[in-house]
């Protein structure tokens, strides 16, 4: 399963992830606090490529809690145009229960998903 994850919450600093089977890739980019990172900058920190984007199964973007309520409405829209075009899944994670995960699988051979709840397919 591939799943890229995207956290804007925080005022002066982004996440992106990329879950590839039992393999999780994070950039944490800090920035200004009133500029994003391009989405290019993500895509070349974690070897991505537009094309990519089609094999990707899932879509999270945090939907708080953060310090930024404008950041996290931004990413939410942005998020679901892209996978709107994409006619890919879109799911929401609270920003806590994802930093959660990527703390509990940082440096381990495999992923565990007992802090994560993903949602199911119907």
């Amino acid at each position: 399963m591939k799943i890229i994850a995207y956290d804007g919450s925080m005022q002066e600093k982004s996440s992106m992830s990329v879950l590839l089977e039992d393999d999780i890739k994070t950039e944490i980019i800090e920035h200004g606090k009133k500029t994003r990172p391009s989405w290019e900058t993500f895509f070349k920190k974690l070897n991505l490529r537009h094309e990519d984007l089609s094999s990707v199964d899932l879509f999270l973007v945090c939907t708080g809690p953060g310090s930024s309520y404008t950041a996290v409405r931004s990413s939410v829209s942005f998020f679901k145009a892209l996978c709107t075009g994409l006619s890919k899944p879109l799911a929401g994670i609270s920003c806590d229960e994802l930093r959660d995960f990527r703390q509990t699988n940082k440096g381990t051979d495999t992923v565990s998903y007992t802090h994560l709840t993903l949602p199911t397919k119907a």
